[in-house]
């Protein structure tokens, strides 16, 4: 039986708009550490870990 292997760089693809929009807003704001973005992050990765 063959199984493909996972690949990252397709799932990447299917939310790259999303990940890069988000990206971008960071590095526009200037706010690294403790700004807005940092907690709306937060947020995301418990609803995708949940």
């Amino acid at each position: 039986m063959h199984v493909p292997f996972y690949g990252h760089v397709r799932q990447y693809h299917n939310i790259q708009a999303e990940i890069d929009a988000n990206i971008r807003e960071v590095l526009e704001s200037g706010q690294y550490v403790m700004g807005r973005c940092s907690s709306a992050s937060s947020r995301s990765r418990r609803t995708i870990t949940a």
